[in-house]
């Protein structure tokens, strides 16, 4: 009895979805319902409009962006196993339509949105930035800091914890990332490590369309490894360590191209590694429709990307990264990166953060 209860309320939860005119389409099949709402949550406000006939899915109202629809199309197939085809002539049969009073229908879209969203989307990643967020490895020379061969590293990943539900076009999250960035000395004999920047972040994002922002709290510090300092005795440990606001911003001008600049705070530093407040950062990812290669099915893309930065804490010289690669992703999820980078400024390595270097840095990466 209890079960039969569970999916009648499951079923009109899922049937009963608010269209702009105060209206609810009544779905008769709970495959038609169950994807209406999940098109609903991922896609707001693309009044997308399909029906399942013959072991089709045909979807007949849908934007005018081929790459949105690109976007819909690879989504419907993580949750069907239909042919999905895409048909502006199709002529569905006639559907029930009951109405709401506009204050329940005001209600039903005012309702709280999604804890842990499936396939949701995130700031654009900043594909020459020194520390990305993901799991790589590389290889680094010719660094002025360290004056040996580095091995970088890091472990790391993000998600959505939570998707609000919005009352205007676009989809808003908030979730959290971190990671560890350490680098070994390029040593047969001990591999010891150097320093190791430890990172946690609460992001709240916003996408809508092209364009994409940030509202970011984070948390920084670095630790030199113990070999490290027993190996070079003259360094004198600091503990940097802070915490930061940031506010970025990114609009894809095209399929290709995507710009951002971003504003930082510093709002605490140790003592022992005080720091100034102020930073900016800017730069371009472009991916090339030229030199594509296949491997396991996937399509890589060639890109080339920039990063600069301005800290008022190095009396905002410039700092700048540039990385070019190759790009295997899929519309969602994971991506991976193999990627020749070559950076001149400052060292990103915790407590030699204000001592000048240049290097070049060859990297396998797997994150977003």
């Amino acid at each position: 009895m209890i079960n039969r209860v569970l999916l009648i309320l499951i079923l009109t939860l899922f049937c009963q979805q608010l269209q702009a005119d105060t209206a609810v389409v009544v779905k008769n099949d709970f495959n038609e319902g169950y994807l209406f709402s999940k098109l609903e949550d991922q896609f707001p406000g693309q009044h997308l409009q399909f029906n399942i006939q013959d072991n089709k899915l045909i979807v007949y109202e849908f934007p005018e962006d081929a790459q949105l629809c690109q976007e819909i199309n690879y989504f419907l197939k993580c949750y069907c196993s239909y042919d999905i085809v895409f048909d502006r002539c199709y002529t569905p049969a006639p559907i029930n339509v009951v109405s709401l009073p506009v204050d329940i229908a005001h209600d039903a879209a005012d309702i709280e949105g999604d804890w842990l969203p499936e396939l949701s989307p995130f700031f654009p990643t900043m594909l020459a930035q020194p520390h990305i967020v993901g799991y790589s490895a590389g290889y680094r020379t010719y660094d002025k800091v360290f004056k040996i061969s580095c091995l970088p590293v890091s472990i790391g990943d993000q998600f959505s914890l939570y998707q609000f539900k919005t009352q205007v076009h676009g989809q808003l999250y908030f979730g959290i990332e971190a990671c560890v960035w350490a680098i070994f000395e390029a040593r047969a004999k001990s591999l010891s490590l150097i320093n190791a920047d430890y990172y946690i972040a609460l992001p709240l994002t916003y996408i809508n369309g092209h364009f994409s922002t940030r509202l970011r709290l984070f948390h920084q510090s670095s630790h030199l490894g113990d070999e490290f300092l027993l190996e070079h005795g003259q360094i004198e440990r600091l503990n940097p360590s802070m915490e930061v606001v940031d506010l970025s911003i990114a609009y894809d001008f095209n399929d290709r191209l995507t710009g951002f600049v971003g504003f930082s705070k510093v709002i605490r530093s140790d003592d022992s590694y005080k720091l100034k407040q102020n930073g900016i950062y800017y730069g371009f990812n472009y991916l090339l429709d030229m030199f594509k290669i296949q491997l396991c099915n996937l399509e890589a893309s060639p890109y080339i990307a920039t990063y600069f930065m301005n800290l008022e804490d190095n009396d905002w010289k410039l700092d700048s990264s540039m990385a070019i690669g190759y790009q295997w992703d899929k519309l969602y999820g994971h991506k991976f990166r193999i990627f020749l980078q070559g950076h001149s400024g400052y060292s990103h390595e915790g407590q030699f953060s204000t001592k000048r270097t240049q290097y070049v840095a060859l990297k396998i990466q797997y994150g977003y």
